[in-house]
């Protein structure tokens, strides 16, 4: 049975790790560490509601959901759903889970009375971007009608690549 439950519950650091890995293979390649995945998992476990996708009770995805803003973000209400990170195995993509994933995120929003949420994503080769826009997120705009950015830096397991990329902001009203 295929299903989302909290992470807590059904599953480990070991299944944390294994999604995270798939961050150091394309389009990222970032250079995810031991100790830098560890320090994620921690963060996560203590600021994060964190949630599986199980398939054939394998944990096969992440979600993680903050709440409140980000430094630099400023939005009307500060009632807001942070989809802090949403990431699917590759051998199961394409499945819809990582649809499944972000409806989730937004129930759980709407059901909790917030007012907007929102998801951070690269500007270019985005995989949640084209997800969010089906959904009905918006791309967040600067007040000179340009996408707002926010600079971030990961060190990359292949030297072509640069450390430091643009990300861009979705937003979604829900009342």
């Amino acid at each position: 049975m295929e299903t989302i439950k909290n992470l807590k519950i059904c599953g480990s650091f070991e299944d944390f790790r294994n999604v995270y890995l798939e961050f150091r293979g394309y389009p990222f390649f970032e250079d995810w560490k031991e100790k830098d995945i560890k320090e994620e998992y921690e963060y996560y476990m203590d600021t994060a509601d964190v949630f599986a996708k199980l398939d054939k009770n394998k944990v096969v995805g992440i979600l993680a959901l903050q709440e409140g803003l980000q430094k630099g973000i400023v939005f009307p209400t500060e009632n807001v759903g942070y989809i802090s990170d949403v990431a699917v195995l590759q051998k199961y993509r394409g499945k819809g889970y990582g649809t499944e994933l972000m409806q989730f995120a937004l129930d759980k929003f709407i059901s909790e009375g917030k007012d907007l949420s929102y998801f951070r994503t690269g500007s270019v080769n985005s995989m949640s971007a084209p997800i969010g826009l089906k959904q009905g997120y918006e791309l967040l705009l600067d007040k000179d009608g340009n996408p707002f950015k926010q600079m971030v830096s990961f060190p990359r397991v292949r030297e072509d690549i640069p450390e430091e990329e643009d990300r861009v902001f979705y937003v979604k009203k829900l009342k």
